[in-house]
C-alpha cells in the first residue's frame, strides 16, 4: 500500500492524558503540510434489558457517538492552518484505529502513551501493540511527562542500530520529523557487561570487535543527517534508555523488527522494553516481513 505523505491520524479518547499529544501533532501537521484525521472511537452500548427496551442500546450508542463528534469539533480550533477530518466510528479502539489508518493510508499514527508510569498494559498489551501489528505507517508514542514540541520537530534523536537492514532504514525515514541541524546519535550496543569483561580470556578479541562496530557505523549512509556514531557497552535496551536520558534526547526512533524479524511480539524484546520505559517520545517504524 502506498502511504499518503500528507495524512496523520491522531487517536483521542476524551481524556486530558490523550490530549497531551495535540500540540506536537499540530506542529507536525503544519510542518509536513499534512491533513489531520482526528479519531475518537465509541464502543457500542447495549441495553441492560434488551427484551424490554430493544432500542435503548442503539439510543445510548447514538448519544455517545454524537458526544464524540462534539468533542472532536471542540478541539478543531487547536489545529490552526491544518485541514482536519473527524472520525467517530463504532467498535473496539485498537481494531478501528488500525483499520482507519490503513483505509486512509496515513503516513503516521500518533497516540499518547503512559510508558514508565506503569500503564504498560495499555501501551503494549492492547491498542498500541495492535496498531503496530496492523499498520504500515510509523507510530509516534508521545509521553505526557515530556515537553511537547509545538513546532512538531525534534532536536536530538537517538537511532539504535543492530546490524539489521531494518534498523538502518530508520535513518532514511526519520528526517522529516527533525528540526534543522538536529543531532542524530546512532547507537550500537556491544551487548557486553562489566561482568563479561572480567571473564574474558582474550581482551584483544573484544578490542577488535568494538573496533569493527565503530567501523560499521562509520560507513552508514547519512541521508543528509548530522550523525554522531556511538558504541557503548551493555545490553541493547538498557544502553538505549540510559543514553537517551543521560544525553537529553527528545526522541528515540526505532524499527519494530530487529535482526530476528520477531513476529509473535511485534516490538521484539529490545523495542518492547524501550517503548515501555523511555522518558521521551518513541517513533516506531514497523517493518512487516513476509510470513
Amino acid at each position: 500500500m502506498h502511504l499518503d505523505e500528507r495524512k496523520i491520524l491522531l487517536a483521542l479518547d476524551g481524556s486530558e492524558f490523550s490530549e497531551t499529544a495535540i500540540d506536537t501533532t499540530a506542529g507536525l501537521a503544519r510542518r509536513l503540510g499534512a491533513e489531520l484525521h482526528l479519531v475518537r472511537v465509541t464502543a457500542p452500548l447495549l441495553s441492560t434489558a434488551p427484551e424490554l427496551y430493544p432500542n435503548l442500546g442503539h439510543e445510548f450508542t447514538q448519544q455517545a457517538q454524537d458526544g464524540a463528534r462534539e468533542y472532536l469539533e471542540s478541539l478543531s480550533g487547536r489545529f490552526p492552518g491544518v485541514t482536519v477530518r473527524l472520525h467517530t466510528p463504532l467498535g473496539a479502539p485498537k481494531e478501528v484505529i488500525s483499520q482507519l489508518a490503513v483505509d486512509q493510508a496515513c503516513r503516521l499514527v500518533v497516540m499518547a502513551s503512559h510508558g514508565r508510569t506503569g500503564m504498560a498494559r495499555w501501551l503494549l498489551g492492547s491498542t498500541a501493540e495492535f496498531v503496530l501489528r496492523h499498520v504500515e505507517s510509523a507510530v509516534l508514542l508521545l509521553r505526557p511527562q515530556a515537553l511537547p514540541s509545538p513546532n512538531g520537530d525534534f532536536h536530538h534523536v537517538l537511532v539504535p542500530v543492530d546490524g539489521s537492514a531494518s534498523s538502518r532504514e530508520v535513518l532514511a525515514r526519520v528526517g522529516p520529523y527533525l528540526a534543522e541541524g538536529a543531532r542524530v546519535s546512532v547507537l550500537r550496543a556491544t551487548g557486553l557487561t562489566a561482568r563479561d569483561y572480567t571473564l574474558l580470556n582474550n581482551p584483544q578479541e573484544v578490542t577488535s570487535y568494538v573496533a569493527h562496530l565503530k567501523e560499521q557505523l562509520g560507513h552508514l549512509e547519512n541521508h543528509g543527517l548530522n550523525l554522531e556514531p556511538q558504541v557503548i557497552d551493555g545490553e541493547a535496551s538498557d544502553s538505549i534508555l540510559h543514553f537517551a536520558e543521560q544525553n537529553g534526547c527528545d526522541l528515540i526512533a526505532m524499527s519494530t523488527h530487529g535482526r530476528t524479524g520477531f513476529r509473535r511480539f511485534i516490538l521484539g524484546s529490545t523495542t518492547e522494553k524501550v517503548a515501555r520505559q523511555a522518558a521521551c517520545p518513541v517513533l516506531a517504524f514497523p517493518t512487516h516481513p513476509s510470513p
